[in-house]
């Protein structure tokens, strides 16, 4: 239920397909809308119901697969559990059948370049080291890349696996009550208020990561983040804290979220006896990826920044932020659309907007 345009249907539909599985796809966008995800899924023997759903395809299925992104209020996943339909996600599947040790990234801003980076340093000395999850990927998609083994040595054949986690994919876990070996969150504040009636409820929804975590397992988060400790307090694993570190050698990521980002992917390091002289040489050659403060160029002395990655106000601060550390006495201009969501107009932008309000230049 929901192809969608960002990958995750599209691998869930592909998975089970070459399974050999009847797969029927049904989503509420048209054909038009889905023509790049219908593409990637020519060839393979599937029906689909586009631009509408219908009461028999949920009432007669065997198992329903629903994206991330649908709300659990669908009245047509309520029809499917009234016809004792049951109903999965393809993160939840992935944990029931992933062989390898599994890390969970999380966070409202970062997780995607945590993610990034865990696995670029991984993968220097774990050949095996998989990404996926909300990076791009379906996490079902990769799954056919993970090898059986034990736990993740340079010499064994699994894992490990960097999952970059949303708070939709997280809700997949609470029935299941599985939670990934080591979860990482990098911060959190108020985002995605079209789909959760609160920040509470979203918060809550990003403690899945860790909700489930056994004594044996880790959980990273930043120091001195009180929210973070509180949501926390309750943890059963192992806490480990990164604090914001300094990488000069990298363009753009001696700034401090990036900094706190790389500090994370260390501590993920060393838990996997990667030794600090293997870390600092990695530095150098580490990538970062595009719409993150990425510098696209520079013309007439004036640099041009895209961080359109930053999709609410909070994730906005702290990319003005980062300008500010790196361009210190030059004039900031700042581009920026979108729609307000919930009680982000009160709160959220005013906020926002006082960042701009200290310093005389800028507009």
């Amino acid at each position: 239920m929901g192809l969608g345009i960002s990958g995750g249907g599209v691998g869930a539909a592909e998975f089970f397909a070459k399974a050999g599985a009847r797969v029927l796809v049904t989503d509420l966008k048209t054909r038009g809308k889905l023509r790049e995800s219908l593409g990637r899924l020519k060839g393979l023997s599937i029906r689909y119901v586009l631009g509408r759903h219908r009461k028999e395809d949920f009432e007669n299925a065997d198992l329903i697969i629903k994206n991330p992104g649908v709300p659990n209020e669908s009245k047509f996943l309520a029809l499917a559990k009234k016809s004792g339909v049951p109903i999965e996600t393809d993160v939840g599947i992935f944990f029931d059948l992933c062989p390898a040790p599994v890390v969970g990234v999380t966070g409202t801003k970062g997780k995607s370049t945590t993610a990034f980076l865990i696995h670029q340093i991984l993968k220097r000395k774990y050949k095996n080291a998989v990404l996926g999850g909300n990076i791009g990927k379906s996490v079902l998609e990769v799954l056919p890349k993970i090898k059986k083994g034990g736990p993740a040595s340079p010499t064994s054949q699994g894992g490990p696996v960097i999952l970059e986690l949303s708070s939709f994919q997280l809700e997949a876990l609470t029935e299941k009550k599985l939670s990934p070996h080591i979860a990482v969150i990098t911060n959190i504040f108020p985002d995605h208020l079209n789909r959760y009636s609160s920040f509470a409820q979203y918060a809550k929804a990003k403690t899945n990561i860790f909700r489930f975590q056994k004594p044996e397992d880790f959980l990273i988060i930043p120091e001195d983040n009180r929210l973070l400790e509180k949501l926390t307090k309750n943890a059963r694993s192992k806490k480990i804290y990164f604090s914001k570190i300094v990488a000069k050698s990298i363009p753009f990521l001696s700034l401090a979220h990036n900094a706190a980002n790389l500090a994370a992917a260390i501590e993920i390091a060393k838990l996997f006896k990667i030794s600090r002289k293997e870390i600092l040489s990695l530095i150098p050659r580490l990538k970062l990826l595009p719409h993150r403060l990425e510098k696209v160029g520079e013309i007439g002395g004036v640099a041009y920044i895209n961080d359109s990655g930053a999709t609410n106000p909070g994730a906005g601060i702290e990319a003005i932020k980062a300008a500010r550390s790196l361009f210190k006495n030059g004039r900031l201009i700042l581009i920026a659309g979108g729609f307000c969501r919930r009680n982000f107009k009160k709160r959220g932008f005013s906020h926002f907007a006082s960042r701009f309000g200290d310093r005389e230049d800028e507009s």
